[in-house]
């Protein structure tokens, strides 16, 4: 006899109790319960709901959108949604940073306040004061790439990625099609204000989301992303 089986049954439940327990689900409801207490502690309750919703995205955490028009020359946002993924592991407290992050974005948008830039001059100030006086830790980049994926099983694989920086500054990472390697590696040569680009193999999920291409296109990421994503990938050595 390895123990008391009485005891070890009680330990057992004690184990999968804490874990239930420390499993957050995230429910629409607690978005616009959480929705309702920021507007009212943070923003004078001026701001209308927008429509809240559970979204699986893989790469964002939560997303803020919003359409445009102009009304007697002035322009004006409408539509607003905040959207928080599901689909990474958070405890109650890293959702309400998510809701808070994208109420922000929120809160300059339907304002038609001037930033200098999504994640700007007016957004950081904001962030920042949150974050001092009421202790909340939200950050400029909220990906969720950190986070463990909350579905057990993601399709996984290696993927080719092209990383390209132009000359402005601007960063991109493209998934290729195998096949499609030695022509877009010709005609990478030849793209206007190349500054410079290289080829990795990644087995991040990350790379689900993206489709694979035959064309030289792909999506921008902040610099500071590319440049961490670079350092999880294995260049390859090209012999010309």
């Amino acid at each position: 006899m390895y123990g008391d089986d009485k005891a070890d049954a009680e330990r057992w439940k004690t184990r999968v109790k804490a874990r239930m327990e420390n499993e957050f689900k995230l429910t629409k409801g607690h978005l616009e319960t959480w929705f309702a207490q920021f507007n009212r502690d943070y923003f004078e309750a001026k701001l209308p709901q927008p429509k809240l919703a559970l979204s699986h995205s893989k790469t964002q955490l939560g997303a803020m959108r919003f359409k445009r028009c102009i009304k007697m020359g002035k322009m004006e946002t409408f539509d607003h949604s905040i959207r928080v993924s599901i689909m990474f592991k958070q405890d109650e407290l890293g959702y309400k940073n998510v809701l808070l992050h994208e109420m922000i974005h929120y809160y300059i948008a339907y304002n038609n306040i001037q930033d200098t830039s999504p994640h700007g001059v007016v957004f950081r100030k904001m962030m920042n004061q949150l974050n001092s006086e009421y202790g909340w830790s939200m950050k400029v980049s909220e990906s969720g790439k950190a986070l463990q994926v909350a579905q057990e099983r993601l399709p996984r694989s290696e993927f080719l990625v092209l990383a390209l920086v132009l000359s402005n500054g601007k960063r991109f990472l493209s998934v290729v099609t195998p096949a499609s390697f030695r022509k877009l590696n010709q005609q990478v040569k030849w793209v206007k204000e190349l500054e410079s680009y290289g080829w990795y193999v990644s087995s991040d999920v990350y790379f689900n989301a993206y489709p694979r291409v035959r064309t030289l296109r792909g999506v921008e990421v902040t610099p500071d992303f590319f440049e961490n994503m670079l350092k999880t990938m294995t260049k390859l050595v090209i012999s010309e």
